[in-house]
């Protein structure tokens, strides 16, 4: 490895330390790992009811499923435009963006059904709902 990607691994490398200790300051993981119980069901974790029965009647999951299925109820679709470039003055290459925007619209909604990208959003919103945020990683090969 060159010096200068050792440089950009360490600089990256303290990146993330930097953003875990943040995380950890501020009690995210703790605050995750109790709303993954409350979802799970798990709401008496760590109380002693000295025998007395612990009830639940898990309103988290419903409000959180529920939640999910309205935003994922319509298909999803991509569709790219060129509404927005106002560089092109003459017709012809405004065709010619038009042309490739479909086509680019058409790529991705086929990419999108077979990379199964709506399980991907689903499984992201609830995800999202538990911690407060979801990312995805998405990279580009060219094979």
């Amino acid at each position: 490895m060159k010096k200068q990607e050792r440089k950009i691994c360490r600089d990256d490398w303290q990146l993330l330390e930097e953003g875990k200790n943040y995380k950890r300051q501020i009690g995210l993981y703790e605050l995750v790992k109790r709303n993954e119980r409350f979802y799970r069901g798990d709401q008496w974790h760590g109380v002693k009811s000295g025998g007395l029965p612990t009830p639940v009647f898990n309103v988290f999951k419903r409000v959180i499923n529920h939640f999910i299925s309205t935003l994922m109820s319509q298909k999803i679709s991509l569709r790219y435009t060129a509404e927005s470039c106002d560089l092109l003055h003459t017709p012809e290459k405004r065709r010619q963006l038009e042309e490739g925007c479909a086509l680019l619209s058409h790529y991705m909604n086929y990419r999108f059904d077979r990379d199964s990208m709506e399980k991907l959003l689903s499984d992201g919103l609830l995800d999202a709902a538990l911690s407060g945020n979801c990312f995805a990683y998405v990279y580009w090969d060219r094979d």
